[in-house]
């Protein structure tokens, strides 16, 4: 599971956490939050990569540990995550890395939704799957 910072300018998007928008203050953070089988690099990296175009496909480390590039085969990049990922460094570990490795999907849905609400408890707002 993984843990992405997001831009305050996600606010944008009128369909991003909608029903918790009352609670943003200027201390509110913006989080997504998701599971993945692949290295959490990777899957940023699919998460920024756009679906189409010349540069089709995503960097990947997972099989090897040496960057190759693959294509899409499922779970595209979600739009908060490439339009509003906080630069540099969006990705969260102090949130997530010590629930890591998880077994299993449904251990994996779980989690994301735990953290998902933990984040939630400390005032923030959180998209997740």
């Amino acid at each position: 599971m993984y843990v992405i910072e997001l831009t305050r300018d996600v606010l944008e998007a009128q369909d991003y956490c909608e029903e918790d928008r009352g609670r943003v203050t200027d201390e509110t953070r913006f989080f997504y939050v998701g599971q993945t089988k692949h290295r959490v690099e990777c899957r940023f990296s699919q998460h920024r990569r756009k679906k189409a175009g010349k540069k089709k496909g995503y960097e990947c480390s997972c099989e090897n540990g040496s960057k190759r590039r693959r294509s899409f085969k499922y779970a595209r990049g979600n739009r908060f995550v490439r339009k509003y990922a906080l630069k540099p460094g969006p990705v969260r570990p102090e949130f997530f890395f010590h629930y890591n490795p998880i077994s299993g999907l449904k251990a994996a849905l779980a989690m994301e939704q735990k953290v998902s609400e933990e984040l939630r408890s400390l005032g923030h707002l959180v998209h997740s799957a």
